[in-house]
């Protein structure tokens, strides 16, 4: 969010030198620097922003972007908000005429962020840069919400804004993203994850791409899918995994639980959604277990299988399994 309202600051900045450079790529002068360093400082008073090269070009049929590269937001304390490696905006030629700025799409890549989920399951979103540790001295921005759904919804906020009124796609890839559990006392790593976010007047479409890198022998994957509206809580999504450890699904909610008998790949399908009142909707499964043992405890017998299947039906608000 914190990148998206930068973005837009930064692509202000560039507008008016973009309209000539017509297929060419130029470094941008020490004076629009510190320009949008002006901009940035009067927009955002309690985020210090700084950033590397910035290269703008008009491409053919009169699209002006900019690529702003190396990017780090920290609060005046130093506690790191996000850092990403580079960042590529475009903006619609015909309010660029009129002397306003309106974005039509965003890229970034190089993000690295940190997903926490805390004893009481609240979900916290922080970004930290590659190699930070838990001792670096400050403790970084979080962002933070009663689930995850909550958290997406929080979005809203920056999408309402009137430079992103034409925003029609975004995208983040080369993702790396640590979920650190507390509740289930665990925590994986992502890596090279993608995320692509997609409006259509007051609709938005996300979509993620992940692997999972638990400490086995193989990679799981992971992707999801959510849809919903601008301003309002209701909402859809979707997770199709494949090769995730029985352990890791188990861990992950009362639904479930019952998975940690298993030692066994998992892949399959979830569907379910959010109600106006944001309360979760009834979470439909379809799960494929792979060859492994039935062993509730280390203590216990371990029963080989082949493989089964299961169809379920998720009650939240009344905990019914059927």
């Amino acid at each position: 969010m914190w990148a998206l309202a930068v973005l837009c600051l930064l692509a202000a900045g560039v507008a008016a030198s973009t309209f000539w450079l017509s297929g060419r790529e130029m470094a941008a002068p020490q004076w629009l620097r510190s320009e949008l360093e002006d901009r940035i400082a009067q927009a955002v008073p309690d985020a210090v922003v700084s950033f590397g090269d910035i290269v703008m070009v008009v491409d053919e049929g009169w699209r002006p972007r900019a690529s702003v590269r190396n990017v780090t937001l920290t609060t005046p304390q130093g506690a790191e908000i996000v850092t990403f490696s580079d960042l590529r905006v475009s903006v619609v030629m015909e309010e660029l005429l009129r002397g306003r700025v309106a974005l039509r799409s965003v890229d970034a890549s190089g993000v690295f962020l940190t997903l926490l989920r805390t004893e009481d399951g609240r979900i916290a979103l922080s970004g930290v840069s590659r190699g930070a540790t838990a001792d670096a001295g400050t403790e970084p921005v979080r962002r933070e919400a009663g689930d995850l759904a909550q958290l997406i919804s929080q979005m809203d906020e920056v999408l309402l804004r009137p430079v992103l009124s034409t925003l029609t796609r975004a995208g983040i890839s080369a993702v790396t993203l640590r979920y650190v559990d507390q509740r289930a006392n665990r925590a994986w790593t992502i890596d090279g994850g993608r995320l692509r976010l997609n409006r259509q007047d007051e609709s938005v479409q996300i979509a993620v791409d992940l692997a999972l890198l638990g400490g086995g022998s193989g990679v799981a994957t992971l992707a999801a899918t959510y849809s919903g509206r601008i301003g309002e809580m209701a909402s859809e999504f979707g997770v199709t995994i494949s090769d995730l450890d029985a352990g890791d699904v188990a861990s992950q909610g009362p639904a479930f639980a019952w998975l940690g008998a298993l030692r066994a790949p998992i892949s399959g399908a979830l569907r379910g959604g959010v109600t106006d009142a944001g309360t979760f909707r009834p979470l439909n499964a379809t799960l494929q277990i792979g060859a492994g043992v039935i062993q509730p405890t280390p203590e216990s017998r371990a029963i080989p299988i082949e493989g089964a299947r299961s169809y379920f039906t998720y009650l939240p608000q009344q905990q019914i399994l059927r």
